[in-house]
């Protein structure tokens, strides 16, 4: 959800960048999971096209934000999510292909939904529910956004199911950071991949033991006690991963869309 990330949201908006962040229904850590949440991962595009669109008409913001000078941040499926809005496409057939050969990931598991056989879920409601069925079939439209100038992507995941034509297509600037240790969603299965796909994408990578879940904020007590695996390196490890991610987001979008 959006307040994991305030640690570089507030930070950005001290520099003077309007920030907003977004929760996708059905696929954050609140709410219920749901089964379209979960696995229509292309509609998340749509999900960040509309909050553009809210906070453009918000009066509050009248005059503050200059329409030609938007960029957007995601972490994990986030950062799927924005390299879709930059104009990637989906190829559920080749995810499912990498899945073959990749069952003990956390992205072709399952282990990181909260949803009990949401596998079995979704091939029964793609026989019994024609609207989901019909989105499962626009998979592979583009969700491009021609509104974000530049993307910034932390320890991106589902590398594997963008299409190599449609990444070889963006033209926006991407960045992409990872860390070292990231087991969740591999380093050389996706930000590396990625990188070399993206016309002069650039990569930074954080030295070990910084993580995918180093990206999140850092957890309480009682988070550490309730979520151990995400909470594992909450404190220095996490400090200082974010002041390396704040300083490198900083400088990308100075470079790219200007200082504010």
């Amino acid at each position: 959800m959006g307040a994991n990330y305030g640690w570089l949201g507030t930070a950005l908006a001290a520099q003077g960048y309007v920030v907003a962040a977004v929760d996708h229904p059905g696929n954050h850590a609140v709410d219920p999971q749901t089964v379209q949440g979960m696995t229509l991962w292309w509609l998340r595009a749509s999900d960040v096209s509309r909050a553009i669109d809210a906070v453009l008409a918000d009066r509050r913001f009248t005059g503050r934000i200059d329409r030609g000078r938007i960029g957007a941040i995601g972490h994990s499926l986030g950062g799927y999510t924005m390299l879709e809005v930059a104009g990637a496409r989906s190829d559920l057939l080749a995810f499912l292909a990498y899945c073959a050969g990749h069952a003990e990931e956390q992205v072709c598991t399952g282990e990181a939904s909260n949803a009990r056989g949401l596998g079995m879920q979704a091939r029964a409601l793609q026989t019994s529910d024609p609207a989901y069925a019909a989105e499962l079939a626009r998979s592979g439209d583009s969700y491009r956004d021609p509104r974000v100038r530049a993307v910034l992507v932390l320890a991106p995941a589902l590398a594997p199911a963008l299409t190599q034509e449609s990444l070889h297509a963006i033209t926006v600037p991407v960045e992409i950071i990872d860390g070292l240790s990231d087991a969740v969603t591999p380093l050389a299965d996706n930000a590396a991949p990625l990188t070399r796909a993206i016309p002069g994408a650039q990569l930074h990578v954080l030295d070990a033991p910084v993580g995918h879940y180093s990206f999140l904020d850092q957890c309480t007590a009682a988070g550490q006690d309730r979520l151990p695996v995400p909470c594992n390196d909450s404190g220095p490890i996490r400090a200082s991963a974010h002041v390396a991610t704040v300083a490198l987001a900083e400088a990308f979008f100075a470079a790219t869309l200007g200082a504010p």
